[in-house]
């Protein structure tokens, strides 16, 4: 068993690997607007603060965080999703195209309503504005076949100019079963790796390279949640088995990550940053898109595990949806590694 960060000087010299790819992503995509307010008193209608407006922005989340990441580092994201015919959904696709993201495989479905977050902050005698409430607007009823053709399409289109293919499932329908084969069979075709981020039924997701999935995710599909280092180890290697994965990632929050390869011991890496910790949201996406870029460079796990943690590390010092860059990487190793080995168990 491995524990602890890679050293130093196995990271540094291949940080400028993760660029110069080309990602399919393929998952739920929503526009993310946040609304921020400085509090100046509690209302006398009901016992809430009153907010004058300070600004308004907006980002494109969830599936479509992954891709910022990819352009972020340097790499070519391609996305594969769906947005209704709405201004919401004309606003997230300039959005990720100013992003530098390729909007090639978004479906637009007439009359259905684009999926937006919005969240709602107060900022006071604090540094950072905190969150008071989320409002979502969803849509309705499952997506129809004829969307679903198109996101096949999509897939058999654009799989054979990537590098690789992310599947960011936030259960929004886009991860159906017609799409993942399509994902599987792109793998077979041309030796693609698939990784996916799988929020919900892990177990669909057999014969993909890589799944990383947190603690409540594992709690659910293996029925307790794990506690100690050696449940992580059990279910790492309990998932990685019945989905015949190449590799399996289990994120644990301030406890770092736990990986398990089909080729080499089990991986513990904690957490480079632990205390200036500002918003978590979208941590996760940083995560899959870093295994992703770092499974197409062939990075050792160990490697892998380390840079998802230090790209993990630098977003959550961030409000909203972040991405890290290749120097802000480099900044992250130099401060929070260290020469050596870890210790091998």
């Amino acid at each position: 068993m491995l524990q602890g960060l890679a050293p130093i000087e196995a990271v540094l010299p291949r940080l400028h690997e993760l660029s110069g790819k080309r990602v399919l992503v393929v998952g739920d995509i929503v526009l993310d607007r946040y609304v921020i307010g400085r509090a100046t008193r509690l209302s006398r209608e009901a016992p809430v603060p009153v907010l004058v407006h300070e600004e308004s922005f907006a980002l494109p989340g969830s599936a479509a965080n992954p891709a910022r990441n990819i352009c972020a580092l340097g790499s070519a994201a391609v996305q594969v999703g769906v947005v209704g015919d709405d201004d919401a959904g004309a606003e997230l696709i300039g959005l990720l195209r100013a992003a530098g993201v390729d909007t090639g495989g978004v479906v637009r479905v007439p009359g259905r309503r684009t999926t937006v977050k919005q969240r709602v902050l107060a900022r006071s005698a604090l540094r950072y504005p905190q969150q008071l409430l989320r409002l979502d607007w969803l849509a309705e009823g499952p997506l129809p076949e004829d969307a679903i053709s198109g996101l096949v399409l999509a897939v058999e289109a654009l799989a054979p100019g990537a590098d690789a293919i992310l599947i960011s499932d936030y259960q929004g329908g886009v991860a159906n079963q017609a799409v993942l084969e399509a994902c599987l069979s792109a793998k077979e075709k041309w030796g693609l790796p698939v990784c996916v981020d799988a929020q919900h039924n892990l177990w669909q997701y057999r014969g993909v390279d890589c799944v990383k999935c947190n603690r409540e995710e594992v709690a659910a599909a293996l029925g307790s949640p794990p506690l100690t280092e050696g449940d992580f180890r059990g279910a790492a290697g309990q998932i990685l088995n019945r989905l015949g994965a190449g590799m399996v990632a289990i994120t644990r929050g301030a406890e770092g990550m736990a990986l398990q390869p089909r080729a080499g011991p089990y991986i513990s890496v904690p957490a480079p940053n632990r205390t200036e910790v500002f918003d978590v949201v979208g941590a996760g996406d940083t995560v899959i898109a870093i295994i992703t870029l770092g499974m197409i460079a062939r990075w050792d796990p160990w490697v892998v595990a380390t840079v998802a943690q230090l790209g993990a590390g630098i977003v959550i010092q961030k409000l909203g949806n972040a991405t890290p860059t290749l120097e802000q990487l480099e900044e992250a190793a130099n401060r929070w590694l260290q020469p050596g080995a870890a210790s091998l168990r």
